[in-house]
């Protein structure tokens, strides 16, 4: 290195802006805002020396990144050789390093940047054999404080594969530096990187991990690593899809971090392989994060347009809130995410990011994100550094991989209006508000700035049900709306749930339906209506049987039944059969959506059903029905089969089965069709089954001359003994 009084113009030149940025750390708390800067490991690897070193720094004084915060220009892996003399002292490579750390750290400071050392827990390093600090931790904190380093990074990559347990070894190692012989304040970096069993599959453990640093790093450590590199295994450049890893690994303990102590996501890396819009995607989440923000790129290399998204001084703001609060993620549309990080001042940092490879449109309001219901917004758009929206809608469309981001303020309305809820009825339920505030009962009033809208939702208690709004300009069962004009008031009615049951009784057989309807007994015997409704219950026999009364909820006569719901009620149906008749003579058919059979070689295809009441086919001969889907178009069906079959007490009924010409053409083809025939009798109000037999039809010379592709119509025809 050349010595600083060799510099010449430049050296005053930077020295005035050096007076002005620089006083060295401070005592009282270390890194009160995250930190920023520039590191070597992306950007050169491993080829260190004085005079790169002195270049790089130059340049982020030149580019201006340097005035933007990124002070600290940080060594890492490959600064030192490993060799220590006979007293353990670190060993520099003159070579490399003409006027020793001592004259690197001074020609920093005078310039106005700061300096960042690494080194390794283990006694071995990400740098090569014997990097590492083991056995010298306080060794090595003294010397890194002689030096004038003003920040001391820690890596584990020896010690992990050593074997060593990481937290008592950072803990060990922090109190060097907080005790080291100089007394010089340095931030400490724990770089615990390696994930659950990256080392081996097995190794380190999650508690060892990085994932695992959050829970005892924060009360020894200025930053720690929340994930592997961004950039592992990739050569030195960054993929997006990592970015998006670590973002989500250092987003899941926002509790760890604030003045002083911050998660640690690894570094940014524009040009680094990733596309512009996912360059400024990472610089803006790391800045909702409240991540440290270390450049790895070299900056001597970067375009204009990567260095002006680096100094956006509203990004920078937001990364650097004195408040200290992490950004957490706040909602999820699609690919689309809605992160939110609250500020200082009151205002909201809002970043829109699409994850997906599509493009996503993601929108959201001010009063979702945390501040008030004014109504008058100033919404800025930290990019484009352009006034966004006024009134509290926040959205975009994004491309894939992209990212907005706003900072929102509220700002004072002119008039506020206030909305007024109760509930009433005989029921009960709870009214809640968007925006926040009314939860009614018990909180019932809003205000809100002019032109708000207010939703409001009501949810029924169990054993209630919502009837309806009144006031505001709301009717209805559904959601309220209300643009705040003037002070509203909106009433919500819940009705207590009452249950009407209906039974059968009697020999006959028929049904009982409701109006509203609900009730189609005996299929469905009950229905819960809201207290105060009138449900008529009407009777509907079948052939052979009559409807002889009603019992119980005030219902008699052989009409209909009108039932006022003033509790819990419950109605009998008597049904009688007629003297000497059995079950009716009936039939069941229906289209049957059969698809054609997809057997190896066409064998066969089959179908099953269950009998319902429909068409008659008359004897053995050509009948017409009418088929489902057809309109007022007749179909002819011809009977194919007819079988008998025993039923309970030793009865016999008769089967006929008939086919349309598409039924007829599927027999033909495919031969013995099995049918499964359920025969099942109303006895007192319970469906009873006293016959189930499966049945084959047999082809018979009936097939059409020519092909058919309709719909296939089957009918059965059951003939009942009087029993």
């Amino acid at each position: 290195m050349k010595s600083w009084f060799r510099r010449g113009l430049v050296t005053v030149v930077v020295g005035v802006f050096a007076a002005a940025l620089w006083a060295g750390p401070a005592a009282a708390q270390l890194a009160s805002t995250p930190y920023m800067g520039w590191n070597t490991y992306y950007g050169l690897g491993r080829a260190l020396s004085e005079s790169t070193i002195e270049s790089v720094a130059n340049s982020l004084i030149s580019s201006g990144l340097a005035q933007a915060g990124y002070r600290i220009v940080w060594l890492d892996a490959g600064w030192a050789t490993g060799a220590r003399d006979s007293s353990g002292q670190l060993i520099v490579d003159p070579s490399l390093w003409p006027d020793g750390m001592v004259g690197l750290t001074n020609w920093l400071h005078q310039r106005g940047l700061e300096a960042g050392i690494y080194t390794d827990g283990g006694a071995s390093g990400c740098g090569g054999g014997g990097v590492g600090s083991y056995g010298h931790y306080q060794q090595d904190a003294n010397t890194f404080a002689a030096w004038g380093f003003d920040a001391v990074k820690v890596d584990f990559c020896g010690g992990g594969q050593e074997g060593f347990p990481p937290q008592p070894l950072y803990a060990q190692f922090a109190q060097a530096v907080s005790n080291n012989a100089s007394g010089r304040p340095m931030i400490f970096n724990v770089d615990n990187f390696w994930e659950p069993g990256q080392i081996d599959g097995t190794h380190p453990s999650l508690a060892n991990s990085s994932w695992g640093n959050y829970q005892w790093s924060p009360p020894i450590a200025q930053s720690w690593r929340t994930d592997t590199d961004v950039g592992f295994g990739h050569g030195g450049g960054i993929l997006f899809s990592d970015v998006l890893r670590n973002l989500d690994a250092d987003a899941a303990h926002p509790e760890a971090a604030g003045p002083g102590h911050w998660n640690d996501p690894d570094y940014l890396g524009p040009e680094l392989g990733m596309t512009s819009a996912q360059a400024q995607a990472q610089l803006s989440m790391w800045a909702i994060l409240a991540a440290p923000l270390i450049l790895g790129s070299d900056p001597r290399s970067l375009s204009a347009g990567s260095l002006a998204m680096l100094e956006n001084p509203n990004l920078i703001a937001i990364d650097q809130d004195p408040l200290g609060a992490q950004g957490t993620l706040f909602g999820q549309q699609g690919s689309g995410q809605i992160w939110v990080k609250p500020l200082n001042n009151g205002d909201r940092a809002v970043a829109l990011l699409n994850r997906g490879s599509s493009p996503q449109q993601i929108s959201t309001v001010a009063w979702h994100v945390g501040l008030p219901p004014t109504g008058n917004y100033h919404i800025t758009d930290v990019w484009q550094n352009t006034l966004a929206g006024t009134t509290g809608g926040i959205s975009a469309s994004l491309p894939p991989s992209s990212v907005a981001l706003y900072r929102v303020s509220a700002i004072p309305n002119s008039a506020y209006y206030t909305m007024t809820n109760s509930v009433t009825g005989s029921g009960s339920g709870r009214v809640s508000s968007d925006p926040g505030g009314i939860s009614c009962p018990g909180a019932c009033s809003l205000t809100v700035g002019r032109g708000v809208p207010v939703t409001l939702t009501a949810t029924p208690s169990p054993g209630s049900i919502f009837t309806g709004w009144s006031g505001g300009g709301c009717s209805g069962t559904g959601a309220c709306f209300v643009t705040m004009g003037s002070n509203q008031a909106v009433t919500a009615t819940f009705t207590a749930l009452r249950a009407l049951k209906v039974s059968l009784a009697g020999t006959g057989s028929g049904s009982v339906t409701s109006s509203p309807t609900g009730i189609s007994c005996p299929d469905t015997c009950s229905i819960v209506i809201g207290q105060g409704a009138h449900v008529t219950l009407t009777p509907t026999t079948r052939s052979g049987s009559a409807f002889a009364g009603w019992s119980g909820a005030g219902c008699s006569g052989p009409k209909s039944c009108v039932v006022t719901m003033g509790s819990n009620e419950a109605v009998t149906a008597t049904l009688t059969r007629s003297s000497g008749s059995g079950p009716p003579s009936s039939t069941g058919s229906g289209v049957s959506n059969i698809v054609w059979c997809t057997a190896p070689f066409g064998k066969y295809c089959y179908f099953t059903e269950t009998l319902t009441t429909v068409e008659t086919i008359s004897g053995g001969k050509v009948s017409t029905i009418r088929a489902a889907g057809k309109g007022k178009r007749a179909t002819k069906v011809v009977v194919v089969g007819r079988k008998k079959t025993k039923v309970a007490g030793g009865h016999t009924v008769t089967v006929t089965v008939g086919l349309n010409s598409t039924g007829r053409q599927f027999l033909k083809q495919f031969g013995n069709v099995p049918v499964t025939l359920r025969v099942e009798l109303l006895r007192a109000g319970k469906l009873v089954t006293i016959a189930k037999r499966k049945l084959t039809i047999k082809p018979k010379k009936t097939a059409p001359k020519k092909p058919s592709h309709g719909p296939l119509l089957w009918t059965v025809r059951v003939d009942w003994p009087a029993l």
